[in-house]
């Protein structure tokens, strides 16, 4: 039997030990459409749309473009409070304040509208009024689907594909490693596809160069060149050529990055 000291002495250290242990959070609630609508239409769209048009090409040696630096910023945050609070813990679906139809038709209009708004933006001479209206309403359609994108996948993968086989293992395991290392891999890759597409071009016998670029005789060699300046939209990925074989660069880009970068991060 305890004595009454050894008592008193549990409830004291008991006590002591619930001092030690931090306060509760109080949890904030899963972010709601208004919230997230409204951070896709000016964090992810408008501000970025101004990054574009005060740094064309780069922010601190990374491309900007549609979903890049702000809206990185802010997954990055978002990725840190729902850690916080127990977000992803939950089934996002229960969390939704819409049904999920909803919210799958609205990723569709949104991709809808940025497939047919962006490619307004790659041809100008000046900034027309028509041009400004083009690029604010592809830029903020395409931030609204940056995050509806970003939460429709997690949704969906959280309610029929929450489940651990041998191969779901395995990428498991190489997944933070292949975030670290895949620009290198895709980086390289495409220089490579680069270089053999060029050199394969250069090597064919039926195309050659010719003198006086006004020859309507001249053999245009589609070779994929890189230009920063090249560009007629600040918009446009920097660049010229290869447009024919841009499917097939980005079919053997993708597939060889997937077989390459996970057996090296395992």
């Amino acid at each position: 039997l305890s004595s009454p000291f050894s008592l008193s002495q549990q409830r004291q250290n008991q006590i002591d030990k619930n001092k030690q242990l931090p306060l509760p959070q109080t949890r904030t609630s899963f972010p709601s459409t208004r919230i997230r609508i409204s951070c896709g239409i000016f964090i992810c769209g408008l501000v970025m749309l101004g990054i574009c048009v005060a740094s064309p090409i780069t922010f601190a040696s990374m491309p900007t473009s549609i979903g890049s630096l702000s809206c990185d910023v802010l997954m990055f945050l978002a990725g840190i409070m729902s850690k916080q609070h127990g977000w992803v813990e939950t089934p996002i679906i229960q969390q939704l304040d819409v049904k999920l139809w909803i919210l799958v038709g609205s990723v569709v209009c949104e991709l809808v509208f940025a497939c047919f708004f962006l490619p307004l933006t790659n041809v100008r001479s000046d900034y027309t009024a028509t041009f400004i209206l083009n690029a604010i309403v592809a830029f903020v359609s395409a931030g609204m689907y940056c995050l509806d994108m970003g939460l429709l996948v997690l949704a969906v993968f959280q309610k029929w594909f929450n489940y651990e086989t041998a191969t779901t293992a395995f990428f498991s395991k190489t997944a933070y490693t292949v975030f670290l290392i895949h620009p290198v891999v895709v980086c390289s890759l495409s220089a490579l596809f680069v270089w053999t597409h060029n050199k394969l071009l250069l090597s064919s016998s039926n195309y050659k160069f010719t003198e006086g670029g006004d020859n309507d005789d001249a053999i245009t060699i589609d070779l994929i060149v890189f230009d920063q300046f090249n560009s007629k939209s600040m918009f446009a990925s920097p660049g010229r050529g290869g447009e024919d074989y841009l499917p097939i660069g980005w079919l053997v880009v993708s597939i060889l990055s997937q077989i390459l970068v996970c057996p090296l991060s395992y």
